[in-house]
């Protein structure tokens, strides 16, 4: 008799145990703190539920959906996992069935996974569709055209926080006016590579950033919880050369121009932590971009042959500096 049960962050210890007992028999170790996400530490901006599933009692797979606490649109699926010895029951269908039902139930229309390239998945037969590389897709009914944002949105920039996990995903899969969108983590657009990455890149860019005492921005929906464009400042490693930093900036086609408010906020953040050496690394062909940098006093110091692989092959880059002493 298999019986399912949800369990919503925080969780009590046995709770916790009892779900790190399963993740780890697939995975040691994950781009973000899974003690921190089930005592509640990102509960504030970020709703986690678990769905377990048990057999005769015993804990035998589950599957973890996250939304945004506050207007949720996007939901993104993980953790889905079955005891070795219980698999070929159906039981990863089940639990992500549910998972995003629960999803669905709070008031997103769009669901998010990653998963291996592999044709005939299990999401496939959860009515995922792959969107591209690494991301997978599921809409909720009537909502099937619910995937490209319309430009026209109120947006405002603010630092980064865990609710904006999901809607960070739903970017990702969105028309961008830049082909790379955090060069020290390798994030690019879907229309210049495939994504090897889907619920790890927020927590990936969000830790590495911070780790090094930086700021991670977000374009933000006023009204929603919409993200349209991101802008990273990761200090380089301290103490020897805590006086350079790296700056990157994205955003969504229809909010390119928000590029030059982001580079701002980052160049005043780099000043009050005393960086003196700004360095960004650009695709040649981004030349908006480009001339966003050059606006804020970038300066062109080498050209990088082949420095980047994108899905039309070796692309050119240019690293541009900034001195701010």
């Amino acid at each position: 008799m298999i019986k399912l049960s949800r369990h919503a962050d925080p969780l009590e210890p046995a709770g916790q145990q009892e779900l790190i007992g399963l993740w780890r028999s697939e995975w040691t170790r994950t781009d973000y703190d899974w003690l921190e996400a089930l005592n509640g530490d990102y509960a504030d901006t970020l709703r986690t539920v678990s769905v377990v599933a048990r057999i005769d009692g015993r804990a035998v797979a589950s599957a973890t959906v996250n939304f945004a606490a506050h207007a949720p649109e996007t939901c993104l699926i993980g953790n889905v996992v079955t005891l070795a010895a219980f698999r070929g029951q159906g039981l990863a269908k089940l639990v992500t069935d549910a998972a995003v039902a629960i999803g669905f139930e709070a008031g997103c229309t769009l669901a998010f996974l990653g998963s291996s390239r592999m044709e005939g998945n299990v999401y496939e037969r959860c009515g995922f569709i792959r969107v591209a590389g690494s991301i997978m897709c599921r809409a909720a009914p009537g909502f099937e055209a619910d995937m490209t944002f319309a430009p026209g949105h109120a947006v405002a920039l603010r630092d980064a926080q865990w609710g904006d996990m999901t809607g960070f995903v739903r970017l990702l899969t969105q028309p961008l006016a830049d082909a790379v969108i955090d060069m020290p983590r390798g994030l690019m657009s879907i229309a210049a590579a495939d994504p090897k990455r889907c619920v790890s890149a927020f927590p990936l860019v969000h830790e590495s950033v911070h780790l090094r005492g930086g700021v991670v921005l977000m374009l933000a929906a006023i009204d929603s919880s919409r993200i349209f464009g991101m802008g990273t400042l990761t200090p380089g490693p301290a103490p020897s050369v805590s006086h350079r930093g790296i700056v990157d900036v994205a955003a969504h086609a229809s909010y390119a121009t928000h590029r030059d408010e982001m580079l701002a906020r980052l160049l005043a953040a780099a000043g009050s932590r005393r960086i003196e050496t700004l360095e960004a690394v650009v695709v040649t062909s981004d030349t908006a971009k480009l001339e966003a940098l050059g606006r804020a006093g970038f300066r062109p110091v080498a050209t990088l042959p082949g420095h980047l692989r994108l899905r039309s092959g070796p692309a050119d880059a240019v690293r541009l500096e900034l001195k701010l002493t």
